[in-house]
C-alpha cells in the first residue's frame, strides 16, 4: 500500500518574476537542506522547487 505524500510547505511571494520570487524563497527558508521541496505561490502562478546542493533552488517539472 502506498503511503500518502505529505504536501510541500508553501512560501507565498508578491513577485511576478521568477528571480525575485526565488529571492523571497531563499529569505523564507534560509536553512533548507538538499532534497527539501517547497511550493512557491504567487498571485498568477504556483510551482514546486527543490533545494539542491550544487545549484540552490531548482524548479521541479510538472
Amino acid at each position: 500500500m502506498t503511503q500518502p505524500s505529505t504536501p510541500a510547505p508553501a512560501v507565498t511571494t508578491s513577485q511576478v518574476l521568477i528571480a525575485p520570487a526565488i529571492a523571497d524563497l531563499e529569505r523564507a527558508r534560509p536553512q533548507s537542506r538538499p532534497g527539501e521541496i517547497v511550493s512557491l505561490v504567487a498571485s498568477h502562478w504556483r510551482d514546486k522547487f527543490i533545494m539542491t546542493a550544487g545549484y540552490g533552488w531548482l524548479r521541479l517539472p510538472d
